[in-house]
């Protein structure tokens, strides 16, 4: 079961033993976020929902429904449920369903507003459903928690305090979903920063409610939390995978993607050519698209050919052709968006600056001081540039005058703000002249030089060769995607060994249990404290092994958005 899967089975409830057969659904905007990809018009409908609205909008009373809620626990929203139980909107009865869990000090206001207005009784039930995160795609989620990378670095405790305890609240909500699959989540998170607050935080939320829970086989899930402030580097990278390079360069976003010149795409998750091709790299994802669509286009030749003297050929011909037309949508859709990727990524040189940081990430450092400095002076934006000199700064062997030299070449837009500051600061907590950490896997046998097939006939892909040589295969590992891996399969030596291990199921939660003892998990749910990204998800599972992997951050944002976070 996926993530979204298992959302949707906590929301469907809201509307079973309602004394009417019909209800209306008022939500706020988040919750209709929350609720918009898993639960369409047809299932509501299906689940006697005549009518959804916001509570914010002007309803008059309706008799006969049940009025259902599902709200962000706010003292804005309280006081408009407050309102609407007062003026008698449902007389048939109001049942209020929150996110997450209703503070004390909401409820006794919930409570004030009813007893004064002596509407208390029409109150027919309460629930904190512990839903508040909202899934991309079925199995990456984000708490949608804006500008989480400032706040988790920022000066003032209380909004730290306040941060950690929404990302806990958050995480609570998908322990919540994934108990019910899997079993009780165990926390691993390294120590010291923003993610250590998280990771206890949440065990204390959920201690009450961990013992016995779910129904899961094998091993726990454990939730790696990173630390972003460690893990610039895997954020601001560009990417050869065809989803996180759609990300980087179109607007993408809850399945649908669009160029600003009018393109406009919608790639739905059940689409079997999107779920082969999205992690595949993207001169890949190009050559299948053109293969398959060529295939598609014969066959639907051979069926608009048939004899309609011949009975058997026409009803297969008939119950063939819708399935194949839309598997000929899907692939003129993907060409679509290609050729749209494909104009960006030539006009901002990305295999480029994909190479170059692809070395970066080897260790090489202040050798390639030559190349990024012609490459910033070059092609690409002043986010690609801005990009490629964080990574700089960050990588191993480069000394504070060659990132400076690097900087001082950038152009005027890309170095505004602390940026350079934040950059130094982090320089000077990390170890930079570590060597990789022991342990580390191959990396995907995609890297290795795409034969890019010939005669396929497609001018997409005809163009692509020399485009998109750049491009094969899936990179270096992030470090994040290493310490992934290192967890997963125990290694010795490695950050298994550093990261803590939290387990609600027990008090003190940080205990620690021999490697040898410990059940081998089934499931990772990798949450980046303080943002994450398509390009992050992308390395990960494109490098994973035999596990289920659930990715999710505090925001799902790009590069430059993280360094515009970074500049302040």
């Amino acid at each position: 079961m996926s993530l979204a899967d298992a959302q949707k089975e906590a929301l469907t409830p809201l509307f079973s033993n309602l004394p009417t057969p019909w209800s209306i659904l008022i939500y706020d905007v988040p919750s209709r976020s929350i609720m918009s990809p898993l639960l369409t018009v047809q299932t509501l409908r299906s689940l006697g929902v005549t009518l959804h609205l916001l509570i914010t909008s002007s309803r008059q009373p309706v008799t006969g429904v049940s009025g259902v809620y599902l709200l962000s626990p706010t003292p804005s929203n309280v006081d408009l449920l407050i309102e609407d139980v007062n003026k008698g909107l449902y007389p048939e009865g109001v049942h209020i369903n929150w996110t997450t869990k209703l503070s004390r000090e909401l409820l006794e206001r919930l409570g004030r507003g009813l007893v004064q207005g002596g509407n208390q009784a029409n109150i027919k039930g309460m629930w904190d459903r512990h839903t508040n995160f909202l899934t991309m795609n079925p199995d990456v989620f984000t708490l949608s928690i804006p500008r989480s990378f400032s706040r988790s670095n920022g000066g003032d405790i209380k909004d730290i305090e306040a941060f950690v305890s929404e990302t806990a609240f958050g995480l609570m909500s998908v322990a919540g979903c994934l108990r019910e699959a899997s079993g009780d989540i165990v926390v691993r998170c390294s120590t010291g920063g923003c993610a250590e607050m998280v990771g206890r935080a949440l065990c204390s939320l959920i201690k009450g409610n961990a013992a016995g829970g779910g129904k899961g086989v094998g091993g726990r899930p454990v939730l790696i939390l990173l630390d972003r402030t460690k893990h610039v580097k895997a954020m601001c990278g560009h990417s050869s995978s065809y989803q996180a390079l759609m990300a980087d360069v179109l607007e993408y976003r809850g399945g649908k993607a669009t160029d600003g010149e009018g393109g406009k795409w919608e790639v739905g998750e059940d689409e079997e050519w999107w779920g082969a091709n999205k992690f595949r790299s993207f001169p890949e994802a190009v050559e299948g698209n053109g293969k398959e669509l060529k295939e598609v286009e014969k066959e639907e030749a051979k069926l608009r050919g048939i004899n309609p003297s011949t009975t058997t050929g026409l009803l297969g011909a008939v119950s063939d052709l819708p399935a194949l037309l839309a598997r000929k949508k899907s692939l003129e859709t993907h060409t679509g968006i290609l050729t749209a990727c494909m104009k960006r990524i030539g006009e901002r040189d990305i295999p480029q600056f994909f190479d170059v940081e692809s070395r970066l990430g080897r260790g090489v450092g202040e050798k390639l001081e030559e190349e990024v400095l012609a490459l910033i002076r070059e092609k690409g934006t002043a986010g690609d540039k801005k990009r490629l000199a964080a990574i700089y700064g960050l990588s191993d062997g480069v000394t504070v005058g060659s990132l400076q030299r690097v900087w001082d070449a950038l152009p005027q837009e890309a170095k505004g703000g602390k940026l350079l500051d934040t950059l130094t600061q982090i320089r000077s907590v990390s170890n930079l002249g570590a060597a990789m950490t022991a342990g580390t896997p191959p990396t995907s046998g995609n890297n290795v030089l795409l034969n890019l097939a010939t005669g396929v006939g497609s001018s997409l892909v005809a163009g692509a060769r020399e485009k998109l040589a750049g491009l094969v295969g899936s990179g270096d590992l992030a470090s994040t995607t290493r310490i992934v891996n290192n967890i997963m399969n125990a290694r010795e030596g490695t950050e298994d060994d550093e990261y803590l291990y939290l387990d609600p199921r027990v008090h003190p939660p940080a205990i620690n249990i021999p490697r040898g003892q410990r059940p081998r998990p089934q499931t990772a749910v990798v949450f980046g404290v303080g943002g994450g990204g398509w390009g992050e998800y992308g390395n990960i599972i494109g490098n994973k092994g035999d596990w289920k992997l659930i990715y999710g951050a505090t925001e799902i944002m790009g590069g430059e958005e993280l360094l515009a976070q970074m500049a302040g």
